[in-house]
């Protein structure tokens, strides 16, 4: 008589449930910065079940590509959907090219295995880099507050909310020197412009 298959072990079951294949190298166990950051001010949204399409709408909000990985860090966007999206958005988005690019550059969810520090960065970076600002209906130089950019208040969200895993980087220090510097007043504008922000994305 022919034997029945055997019954999937639960380390099968787990990873059949998985948004990306077993054998693909974003499997890795290093939680986001963002997910680390118990205390954070403004908690980092929680998409690890959502779809392709409401990932991807959340993307498209950034001005160009290159934008792209930068809100979904500085959102908190899961590395995983953010990485299923990739691969699925672009026919030449090959594993081992994108894994690190999105993975560890763009989203320093491998630990610092890839980069020393997260590439995040404000509007005043953007509009400093790029001309996307020149068009753009928010305020580069406004900092929080409905007209102000997105990626200012967000920014320094993120910053005040992963200090306790980001705080005594070396390369990080001029940042957060900067950071201390800012009055309570805007640094809690600041927060609560992120906070509205992240609750309608």
């Amino acid at each position: 008589a022919t034997k029945a298959p055997p019954a999937p072990s639960a380390t099968t079951a787990e990873a059949s449930s998985s948004p990306l294949p077993p054998n693909r190298m974003a499997q890795l166990t290093a939680p986001s910065l963002v997910t680390r950051s118990t205390k954070a001010s403004v908690p980092p949204a929680d998409v690890s079940g959502i779809g392709d399409a409401e990932v991807g709408a959340k993307l498209e909000l950034a001005p160009e590509s290159g934008s792209m990985p930068e809100l979904a860090l500085l959102a908190g966007l899961s590395p995983q959907a953010v990485n299923q999206w990739y691969l699925e958005i672009y026919a030449d988005a090959y594993e081992w090219v994108q894994l690190p690019n999105t993975q560890g550059m763009a989203l320093f969810a491998d630990g610092g295995i890839v980069g020393s520090k997260p590439y995040a960065a404000s509007g005043a970076y953007i509009n400093r880099m790029s001309d996307y600002c020149r068009d753009c209906r928010y305020q580069v130089k406004q900092s929080s507050g409905e007209t102000a950019c997105p990626f200012n208040y967000l920014y320094w969200d993120f910053m005040e909310r992963s200090r306790d895993s980001l705080g005594q980087n070396p390369r990080m220090g001029m940042i957060y020197r900067t950071l201390d510097k800012m009055d309570a007043e805007k640094r809690a504008a600041m927060r609560d412009s992120a906070r509205d922000f992240l609750e309608k994305l």
